[in-house]
């Protein structure tokens, strides 16, 4: 899982359970849960902000590429033919 075998997973849980003591246990148990959850969603919330931030500054750093419109492409193949006749 993360590392943990079974049984020091267990052990983990048998100490856990002698030191909050049964009562407080599912408390503190759904407590953080609680705060992983909100602490997997803010770290999305930086990846998706960080991921924004580069997509944008990479399309800020490309050169938009000259459109040619219908007169320079008539000029254009007016060159390349004077080019191959010449």
């Amino acid at each position: 899982m993360f590392g943990i075998s079974t049984v020091e997973l267990l052990v983990i849980l048998v100490i856990a359970l002698v030191i909050i003591g049964p009562k407080k246990l599912p408390e503190v148990a759904r407590t953080i849960g609680k705060g992983f959850s909100e602490l997997k969603k803010a770290m999305d919330g930086v990846k998706d902000t960080v991921n924004i931030n580069k997509a944008f500054d990479s399309m800020m750093n490309d050169e938009p590429k000259p459109r040619r419109g219908p007169a320079k492409k008539q000029e254009e193949e007016k060159e390349d033919e004077k080019e191959f006749k010449g």
